[in-house]
């Protein structure tokens, strides 16, 4: 492991003036007495083998759901409707079952789901849930995540319907 450590630079310019005003006689006059100050090196530990692989771990992880979206012809999701009240946050993976499927039926392994949310006033994503914000009644999409460039191809799609309630 490699430390870095972090040196606080002063400008040069800021050296020179506090010379010359701790030269002037008005200066000298009785300053209130303050805590001294003290510059401490301070080490930051950075463990680069671990941030890289982290990094080579997920651009592995995100062209494995590129290349699986390609293969993908339906996505299956069930229930077809989720149920919520006003405030209430209910955790996607918990409460749907999500399948992709090829068109021969095969599942299809490191499918990553994109979801989107139709009316969010009515419904929103908080965290790794869905939060009912009103009363009312929505829809939810999802579709294999194919990137985030904005000329992306949805292959498959799928509905689930959200109906919030008091």
């Amino acid at each position: 492991m490699r430390q870095r450590q972090a040196v606080v630079r002063i400008p040069l310019s800021a050296v020179v003036l506090l010379c010359l005003c701790g030269c002037h006689p008005r200066s000298q006059a009785a300053t209130p007495a303050r805590d001294p100050v003290y510059t401490q090196v301070i080490g930051v530990r950075s463990d680069s083998a671990v941030d890289s692989s982290l990094a080579v771990a997920l651009r592995q992880a995100r062209e494995r759901s590129y290349q699986a979206a390609t293969h993908i012809d339906t996505i299956i999701v069930h229930p077809d409707t989720l149920k919520l009240r006003v405030g209430q946050v209910t955790e996607l993976f918990s409460s749907l079952t999500i399948e992709a499927r090829t068109t021969g039926g095969k599942r299809v392994e490191h499918f990553a789901p994109l979801f989107e949310v139709g009316d969010r006033t009515i419904a929103q994503f908080a965290g790794p849930g869905l939060q009912g914000r009103q009363v009312g009644l929505t829809w939810l999409v999802i579709s294999a995540f194919t990137g985030d460039e904005p000329d992306r191809k949805i292959l498959a799609r799928s509905m689930v319907w959200i109906l919030v309630e008091p």
